[in-house]
């Protein structure tokens, strides 16, 4: 599985940009499993189609909030979700914090 993570936006936009991109295969045992987990209760695919039906009815976006891009592919599959600190579901943020945490400053 690949993910690709990208957080812009908070009061100074650029400098606080932050990317990250992983595929599990390459991580060790023991943090692919911990990716997994988090993968599995941020429940991406619902994740990706509530997003979608709820778009028509998207709150104004708050330019100093962070803005999250997550692209998950496997075999089967690509979701993206996008989300911000203000709009984020509760079971996305440990994910979020996970890659945030492992990402470097601007693109990668």
């Amino acid at each position: 599985m690949r993910i690709s993570f990208d957080r812009a936006g908070g009061f100074a936009a650029p400098a606080m940009r932050r990317s990250f991109k992983v595929d599990t295969d390459e991580l060790a045992a023991d943090e692919a499993e911990e990716l997994r987990g988090l993968l599995a209760e941020a429940d991406i695919p619902s994740a990706a189609s509530r997003q979608n039906a709820e778009r028509a009815g998207a709150a104004r976006p708050r330019p100093d909030a962070f803005h999250y891009r997550l692209v998950v592919e496997d075999d089967e599959d690509t979701r993206t979700v996008v989300a911000s600190d203000a709009d984020m579901p509760e079971s996305l943020r440990p994910l979020v914090q996970w890659l945030t945490k492992r990402s470097t400053p601007g693109d990668s």
